[in-house]
């Protein structure tokens, strides 16, 4: 001898949809004959589709992500030859599946290419300038020269380096050269 009324329906995360989520009087009232019982029905968890991320900058994926109810549970790097640092490779869940609001989402990022790396040779005995060509032609750079006047050694060469030959050097290396006063 009740009367139901569906006050409305609303996306609910932990009860199905045809749900009730509340009602009101609250279950176990005593209420008279013919009274009517408003409730609120849930929709079920309110549904979302993974945005296409892959291309896309770390902070505009994010963005998209809270558009999209979702949020970014882990970043990974890597390296990639062709994909330029902080954009985004790919995603997990994959662009295009379903997902629920609130359900996190795993971004693969990035690095840019990894630096060329070179094994550092032996520059003692070699002229200051073809030191520096050799390392521009690398695009080494040369961070410090200082000089030391050494009685036995023609000016301009290289006495000492750091690092040490056969270091593996790259172009954040920061290479230093201890040469001949000229």
């Amino acid at each position: 001898g009740l009367y139901l009324l569906l006050e409305r329906e609303e996306f609910h995360a932990e009860i199905d949809s045809g749900g009730v989520i509340r009602q009101l009087p609250a279950a176990g009232e005593s209420v008279k004959q013919g009274r009517r019982i408003a409730v609120v029905l849930s929709l079920g968890p309110e549904r979302s589709v993974v945005p296409e991320l892959a291309g896309e900058r770390v902070r505009q994926a994010r963005i998209a992500l809270s558009g999209a109810g979702l949020a970014v549970e882990s970043v990974t790097h890597v390296s990639h030859e062709r994909v330029e640092r902080d954009v985004v490779i790919a995603s997990s869940p994959v662009a295009g599946s379903p997902a629920v609001a609130g359900e996190k989402v795993q971004l693969l990022v990035s690095l840019g290419p990894e630096p060329s790396r070179y094994l550092l040779p032996d520059l003692s005995g070699k002229s200051l300038d073809d030191v520096r060509r050799h390392l521009r032609l690398f695009e080494l750079p040369l961070s410090r020269v200082s000089y030391r006047s050494v009685d036995e050694a023609r000016p301009g060469v290289v006495l000492e380096q750091t690092p040490s030959p056969g270091s593996r050097v790259d172009r954040e290396t920061s290479i230093e050269l201890v040469v001949s006063s000229p």
